[in-house]
């Protein structure tokens, strides 16, 4: 296999194959932006009633986890708040019948026709044949960026079609995402979704994400924020979990297809601890969060992937782990350095700009510094230090979301 990855390397590396493959396959390579390779088409829709329309990438049980399960429950707040009728537009993956009668109850798969009942409906734009009915009281609320784009062209159509003002867009903002590309057009499609020119609401994940687009120059018609909760279930296995033995073993969290989270630099740092501690043998490193094949650090040290877990099997590795490593590349803090400094565990991750999560935990270190000498090092000093007793662990995360009050100033900014 280390030959294999050794190849991979040098080829991505070498100028001159990348010259030819450019020379024989440029005619073939795809040179749209995927995000944006299809359109929404409207089609007029006479209601008088308002109605909250939420666009989503997905809906699937394997992708409603985190984001897209926050968007769920604030449209829902939001609606029942602002007196909305509800409709969920999904942009990307379709939705199937049966999931959504298990998933979705009280919600039907729109079927493209005239209709007249204009709540609860899940609308798939996957298949460009179908036409969404926009109404003139309809608003929007978009996600992910490229569903943000969406939904600004659909409110342009509605003012132009209903000769109306443009309605304010409520945008959930829940990281940077311009940062999930290169330098490149998809960055600057991604960053004009926020310059949009109509009126427009924000709401992001976390004071930390807001004060980074203000900083930046990022500016919103009205701008709100939330800091979510420790989850529920985490937060009761802590005390189900408080006389679990602690072992020798550093929880890491690894997303190798997610370049924010840095796994190659933890890697490395990983390395370069093996190589000069003695004693690292000693420990076992388990890497959560995506499944990849187990890496031999040298040295007798080895990084075992177990990929996405259960909260259940989650809740057990943080209360048996003494050392954490979380890093993200990014202004929002991420949930994982934060569960993990909870639960009492040693973490290192980093600081990016303002951020800086060892403020609100001692048992945090946030790198200023990141080469790999440095990550070594932080988890030389988190092996010497002992973990907090779950029982003694501080606590920085609201244990009670305060979305249904938001909720309401969110919806009162959309209607005003």
């Amino acid at each position: 296999m280390a030959v294999v990855d050794n190849l991979v390397d040098r080829a991505r590396r070498s100028k001159a194959l990348k010259y030819i493959y450019l020379k024989l396959f440029s005619p073939y390579v795809d040179l749209h932006i995927k995000e944006i390779s299809f359109t929404i088409k409207p089609r007029p829709q006479d209601h008088a009633e308002r109605r909250l329309n939420l666009l989503v990438p997905s809906i699937s049980a394997a992708h409603v986890f985190g984001g897209i399960s926050t968007a769920l429950n604030f449209f829902e707040q939001i609606a029942l708040a602002g007196g909305f009728k509800g409709r969920i537009i999904v942009i990307n993956a379709e939705p199937q019948a049966g999931e959504i009668e298990k998933s979705f109850p009280g919600y039907r798969l729109g079927d493209g026709g005239a209709g007249g009942d204009i709540d609860r409906q899940i609308w798939p734009c996957r298949h460009k044949e179908i036409a969404v009915p926009v109404g003139p009281q309809d608003y929007f609320m978009a996600t992910a960026w490229w569903t943000a784009y969406c939904a600004q062209n659909l409110v342009n159509w509605q003012a132009e079609h209903y000769r109306c003002s443009r309605k304010p867009l409520l945008y959930l903002i829940q990281d940077f995402e311009p940062g999930f590309y290169p330098w490149s057009g998809e960055y600057l499609l991604c960053e004009s979704t926020y310059r949009y020119d109509g009126p427009q609401v924000a709401l992001f994940n976390t004071r930390l994400l807001k004060d980074f687009f203000t900083q930046n120059g990022f500016h919103f018609t009205q701008e709100f924020y939330f800091e979510p909760p420790l989850n529920e279930q985490i937060r009761r296995l802590k005390k189900e979990l408080a006389g679990v033995k602690r072992k020798k073993q550093i929880l890491v969290y690894g997303r190798p297809s997610t370049p924010r989270n840095a796994f190659p630099l933890i890697l490395e740092g990983l390395k370069v601890w093996a190589a000069g501690q003695p004693g690292a043998r000693q420990w076992k490193i388990i890497s959560v969060g995506e499944k990849h094949r187990q890496i031999d650090l040298g040295h007798g040290v080895i990084v075992h992937s177990l990929g996405k877990v259960s909260l259940e099997e989650y809740g057990r590795l943080l209360a048996e782990s003494s050392v954490g490593v979380s890093l993200m590349v990014s202004p929002h803090p991420s949930y994982p350095p934060l569960e993990m400094a909870e639960y009492g565990l040693q973490v290192i991750t980093n600081s990016f700009q303002a951020k800086d999560l060892s403020q609100l935990y001692p048992n945090i270190v946030s790198l200023q510094r990141c080469l790999p000498a440095d990550i070594a090092a932080a988890i030389d000093a988190a092996t010497q230090k002992e973990p907090l007793p779950l029982a003694e662990a501080g606590t920085a995360l609201r244990e009670q979301s305060d979305y249904e009050q938001l909720s309401a100033s969110v919806a009162r900014a959309l209607l005003s």
